[in-house]
């Protein structure tokens, strides 16, 4: 049973979700977050409390990600937004597999990339 003046879970998301989509503008198949964003462009709202990174509160919203993980909440290859929370542009992964899509996409160079820099700039242009 609930304690006393705590709202339901899924009531909490349902809010959630309304104040999100008041600050969300559509590009394409993004739904990006205009509202507070982190030094880094992600999207930030507040969920329980606490200051969390709206791509994040996506995953838990529509795929039970647990807030808590250490898991990070990663955009695929064809989404271009940092703060975009649309559930089909996000999956969790580790940051590990974050840094390997970063460099996948271009987005960030590898540090040991002067080793081998043929090989990534061969892929690059592929």
């Amino acid at each position: 049973m609930p304690r006393v003046g705590r709202m339901p879970d899924e009531k909490l998301k349902q809010r959630a979700i309304e104040r999100l989509t008041r600050k969300t503008i559509k590009i394409e198949n993004c739904w990006v977050f205009n509202g507070s964003l982190d030094k880094n462009g992600y999207g930030l709202t507040k969920f329980k409390g606490k200051m969390i990174r709206v791509s994040r509160l996506s995953l838990h919203i529509y795929k039970n990600f647990d807030l808590d993980s250490k898991l990070l909440a990663l955009h695929s290859n064809e989404c271009n937004y940092k703060s975009c929370w649309n559930p089909d542009h996000l999956r969790p992964g580790t940051a590990s597999e974050n840094l390997g899509d970063a460099v996948e996409k271009g987005t960030r160079i590898p540090a040991n990339w002067h080793k081998n820099r043929k090989y990534f700039l061969n892929k690059k242009e592929n």
